[in-house]
């Protein structure tokens, strides 16, 4: 069988895919931030939901937890399909990780510039939205590209509840046609073509942030040298 005839099958698998990456990034990266606002939050009880939820998912498995979603939560009467099964399973457990990266894209931005907004008469949701959030997110955006790459790798993981993403299909072409080696090329040149891309684009980004710290250590440098010796006020 030409690998031309493989194409349909693993087209609508990469669509698939493409899917499960889109919902569990989209639930991951609003369940973090939420995780990561109650870690930097004032009340200890909160924190700690926060920070326990964080352990336990960083310290399981996401293939238990998949489990756990779609062959575990049935016999309690809760039944997901598989779309809904893997995207929540991706949610859950990289939402632990994203909440790390966001908190600590939080705690990068200086105090003073909290404390400034209070002083102009911002509520603190003004303070968060305009002021705190946008550095925050440039801060943790590098990071989070990083994320992006893994959770597009590790729908992989779905293929053990038939996810209908690109493994599962490679597997069942590989059953109806005994092609092993070929199928699974093109799908591992498959996933390549996303991940390297996107892997590439936060290199770039991590570059040029570098970049543009060192600039403004320069430009600070200068100018408290040219302050020293009286050039400038």
């Amino acid at each position: 069988m030409g690998s031309s005839l493989y194409w349909p099958a693993l087209g609508y698998a990469t669509l698939h895919t493409l899917e499960f990456t889109a919902l569990g990034l989209a639930g991951s990266l609003l369940l973090g931030l939420v995780l990561a606002l109650m870690k930097v939050g004032k009340w200890a009880p909160v924190r700690w939901v926060a920070i326990v939820y964080t352990e336990l998912l960083k310290n399981t498995p996401l293939l238990v937890v998949l489990y756990i979603i779609y062959f575990g939560l049935p016999s309690i009467g809760i039944i997901f399909d598989r779309l809904i099964a893997g995207s929540l399973a991706l949610t859950v457990c990289y939402a632990a990780y994203l909440s790390e990266i966001f908190r600590a894209g939080l705690q990068g931005v200086p105090n003073g510039q909290r404390e400034a907004g209070y002083a102009v008469g911002l509520s603190t949701f003004a303070v968060y939205w305009n002021i705190i959030l946008p550095q925050a997110f440039r801060l943790s955006l590098a990071a989070t590209g990083n994320m992006v790459v893994d959770v597009l790798k590790t729908t992989s993981l779905i293929s053990v509840i038939g996810g209908a993403e690109l493994l599962t299909s490679a597997e069942n072409i590989t059953a109806a046609n005994f092609e092993p080696m070929k199928v699974y090329l093109i799908v591992g040149g498959i996933y390549f073509a996303f991940c390297f891309p996107l892997s590439r684009l936060v290199v770039w980004y991590e570059t040029r942030l570098k970049a543009g710290k060192n600039r403004q250590r320069s430009r600070r440098r200068l100018e408290a040298e040219l302050r020293e010796i009286g050039a400038v006020a």
